[in-house]
């Protein structure tokens, strides 16, 4: 049930139907069963998401905030329906939602909802939070390129966008 309620919650996303996408991962997230972290992290960064389609961000910003303060001990717990057989494969965030990678994405979503809102300062900060925990990131280089576009900064996005383009090969 939980799985299924993330997968409506995304399809409402893709579909551009927020309030589908909503309703399911509040269900999923005041549903009375335990909910495995994965689970937990995809429903309040869908919720954000949809709040932020409806133009919500101060309620989207609620749930990111609260995805971003559980404890990394949560992400301990055996969640087999996540788990790779395949131990070659690079772990993903849904494997172990509080790793660096999972944070950083979760600061992304932060500087997002506050650019939404205009704070670009504060975004600027959840950014370069975001920048430490995941230095190679083509999400944060993309964040920060609009954050600077925003500010007014061509040259410093045209200096980052050279500094940290990989070179062709």
């Amino acid at each position: 049930r939980q799985s299924a309620l993330v997968g409506l919650s995304y399809c409402g996303l893709v579909i551009r139907h927020p309030m589908l996408a909503l309703k399911s991962a509040e269900e999923l997230l005041s549903s009375s069963t335990p909910c495995s972290a994965a689970h937990k992290l995809l429903g309040r960064t869908y919720a954000a998401e949809a709040l932020c389609m409806m133009n919500r961000p101060e309620e989207a910003l609620d749930h990111v905030t609260e995805a971003f303060k559980k404890d990394a001990s949560e992400g301990q717990e055996n969640d087999g329906i996540f788990r790779s057989t395949n131990s070659d494969l690079p772990s993903t965030i849904a494997e172990n939602p509080f790793s660096a990678q999972a944070r950083a994405a979760l600061c992304v979503n932060v500087a997002a909802v506050r650019l939404q809102m205009g704070d670009l300062e504060d975004a600027e900060t959840a950014l370069n939070r975001a920048l430490a925990l995941n230095p190679s990131c083509p999400e944060i280089l993309k964040s920060f390129l609009y954050l600077r576009l925003k500010q007014g900064n061509h040259h410093d996005a045209s200096l980052l966008l050279k500094q940290r383009r990989p070179n062709p090969v």
